[in-house]
């Protein structure tokens, strides 16, 4: 949100105020129960708690999409051996060709995992960077 805002030249005072909720689901509550007038939710959160919700067309507006973005990376502590991590890993990039595995990641409306390299992640920087121009209070 803040580098989309930052290409309009907008930062400090754009937003009366500002509330973190720590979760996208959260965020949806919030603006449901009227505490905020808006939120950024990420559109795969939004589609799942829609789902789970029914229909929120009523409820809530879109009024714009910003991105394509990365999605955010599956992460391991270090202190989990390496052995299980290299298992977990395979695990996950292989469910796609097991009947099990392909069912879950339907369930998750998931067509697969694959394997993120470090500049998967340029775009996310690419965007702090600019939101860093501006700053928000």
């Amino acid at each position: 949100m803040r580098a989309y805002l930052a290409e309009f030249g907008q930062g400090d005072g754009f937003f009366s105020s500002a509330v973190e909720s720590g979760a996208h689901s959260a965020s949806l509550e919030m603006v449901l129960a009227g505490r905020v007038d808006g939120a950024a939710i990420d559109s795969t959160a939004l589609e799942w708690l829609s789902e789970r919700r029914g229909d929120l067309g009523d409820a809530i507006r879109v009024i714009d999409t910003l991105g394509p973005s990365p999605i955010s990376p599956w992460v391991i502590a270090r202190k989990v051996p390496e052995t299980l991590r290299r298992k977990i890993r395979a695990l996950l990039l292989g469910m796609h060709a097991e009947p099990l595995g392909r069912a879950l990641l339907q369930r998750a409306r998931l067509k697969r995992f694959i394997a993120a390299a470090d500049r998967d992640y340029d775009p996310i920087r690419a965007m702090a960077m600019k939101a860093a121009q501006v700053s928000l209070t």
